[in-house]
């Protein structure tokens, strides 16, 4: 990097020298005491109420069947809006625990605008443990969820399987060599940032950097044509309105897809298009690769120890600055039927098959509370939304496509077996992970609440205990959060606010069919 050979060259002060934080976002290290973030500031003004002892009460998360309805419409007009190309590994879970989806604001501070070079260091080692996640993926039984967090993390697993998985054959020279010349076109190597100690076991070239930025501006922008689309239909004169700002509307996704064009679209997509073709060869010399990528990618920090990459991308995201925010509303009398649409050409089928909306409570501290039928009514739902990639420099999971390879004694198909819908309900190694957080700020609920909903929220805003409210949480870890009972009429009763951020989904991958093959078949 041009910034290491400069301070290795003229041997500078660190404090003088500008370092790399996350994958894109530069600050100037001599100016953190300056230029403080606003957030940060708005942040540490705000008055925050007495957190209730988790360890005394019983928090409760409430499964309403109206609220379900809500978010799984907001949910997936994020993740599907028409014309989008989503595969069937791929889909997404809301977070209905009560303490998993907080962003710290040590993690906020420490990504957005650190001090020091530990507080970065210790953002992103506590960042990276929240979010190294794998999931068991299982049909919906009432208080089960489909998005149910093991245990062992991601990294965990994934260095396991790395460090054991054999390959019966070398992959041929020729292939070999081929293969390496596109992946160059794709990562660089890795590298030790000489001021913060990270070491990544690679990066992504300028080229696929900028065609997965374009990438994801367009489906950000599809989503909003068909956000303000439904939203104006839903209105009186709704029509002719849209006749007026459709082709303008129209006109923003079109120059979004010719950025995404120009940035190296179809060059990608060839070049893995071509990767993925030489790898039904031989993997070999692959996995000895990511075995030491991931060994080498092994980082420590002094208050949360040994650790491997997550980064937050874009990693202004925490900024009151950034530009990946957009906002949505969400209300009954909309019409999803085009996202609907394009949720099942995907091989959506929450209903039938992956139960998503259902709850999914974990720790002992969580009473469930299941109103599948609910009486609460008039929900409407407004929030800004960003969607964030995770990053994991050490994840090299392209030899897993690859037919000649095996991992132990297990029998094949036993780490995933290539797809959501084929992985549900399989004791699985990996049944899936998170490639995407889906996050939300300055979200307000208003609906006319069932009372037992209502009991529950007014209790928890008084500090004595915590409520999940699907992915709305309030007291314990998000005290920040407040609920209003309003005047009751036939339109609502109370009022939810959350400052955020906090993810309200995840979403999810799966690997491919792995591994191909039994250990001893050749």
């Amino acid at each position: 990097m041009a910034y290491q050979k400069e301070r290795a060259e003229k041997k500078q002060d660190p404090s003088s020298v500008k370092f790399e934080v996350g994958e894109a976002f530069v600050l100037d290290y001599p100016s953190r005491c300056i230029l403080r973030n606003k957030a940060i500031k708005d942040l540490a003004a705000r008055p925050v109420k007495k957190e209730a002892d988790e360890a005394k009460t019983r928090g409760s998360v409430i499964n309403d069947g109206t609220l379900n309805a809500a978010v799984k419409q907001l949910l997936l007009t994020i993740l599907y809006p028409p014309d989008s190309a989503v595969p069937p590994s791929v889909t997404i879970i809301p977070d209905l625990t009560l303490t998993s989806g907080a962003i710290a604001k040590s993690v906020q501070d420490g990504l957005t605008n650190p001090e020091t070079k530990d507080q970065y260091v210790n953002a992103i080692a506590e960042f990276s443990n929240q979010f190294n996640l794998k999931y068991s993926l299982t049909k919906a039984n009432g208080t089960k969820g489909a998005g149910t967090a093991d245990l062992e993390t991601l990294d965990k697993a994934y260095g396991a399987i790395v460090g054991q998985a054999k390959s019966t054959q070398p992959m041929p020279a020729d292939a070999l060599k081929e293969y390496k010349k596109l992946q160059k076109q794709l990562w660089s190597p890795g590298v030790t940032n000489k001021f913060t100690g990270i070491t990544s076991a690679r990066q992504k070239t300028p080229l696929y950097e900028a065609e997965q930025t374009a990438q994801l501006a367009y489906y950000d922008a599809l989503s909003n044509y068909y956000q303000v689309k439904q939203k104006t239909l839903a209105e009186k004169g709704g029509a002719a309105t849209w006749s007026e700002i459709g082709p303008i509307e129209q006109q923003k996704v079109d120059m979004a897809m010719n950025d995404w064009t120009s940035s190296g679209k179809d060059q990608v997509a060839l070049i893995i298009s071509q990767m993925d073709n030489l790898l039904k060869g031989y993997p070999g010399e692959l996995i000895t690769e990511a075995r030491q990528a991931f060994t080498k990618s092994t980082n420590n920090s002094e208050k949360f120890g040994n650790y491997h990459q997550c980064l937050p991308t874009p990693s202004d995201v925490f900024s009151t600055t950034s530009t990946a925010w957009a906002t949505i509303t969400t209300s009954k009398g909309q019409d999803f039927s085009e996202t609907m649409e394009s949720a099942t050409k995907a091989g959506f089928d929450g209903s039938a098959q992956w139960g998503l909306w259902s709850v999914s409570a974990s720790g002992s501290g969580e009473q469930i509370m299941t109103y599948q039928d609910s009486e609460t009514t008039n929900t409407t739902i407004s929030l800004e939304y960003a969607r964030v990639r995770l990053t994991r420099p050490w994840f090299m999971i392209d030899w897993m496509q690859a037919n000649d390879w095996t991992y132990l004694d297990t029998a094949p198909g036993s780490i995933s077996k290539g797809t959501i819908g084929n992985n549900i309900d399989k004791e699985l190694i990996i049944g899936a992970y998170p490639t995407e957080l889906i996050l939300a700020r300055n979200v307000k609920v208003t609906a006319k609440f069932a009372k037992k909903v209502l009991n529950a929220l007014k209790t928890a805003n008084s500090g004595s205990a915590s409520v999940g409210w699907g992915p709305f949480k309030v007291g314990g870890s998000f005290s920040n959060s407040s609920f209003k009972e309003t005047s009751s009429s036939e339109s609502g009763n109370g009022e939810l606010k959350m400052p955020g951020p906090f993810v309200i989904g995840y979403v999810v991958n799966t690997l491919p069919f792995s591994a191909p093959k039994p250990d001893g078949d050749k």
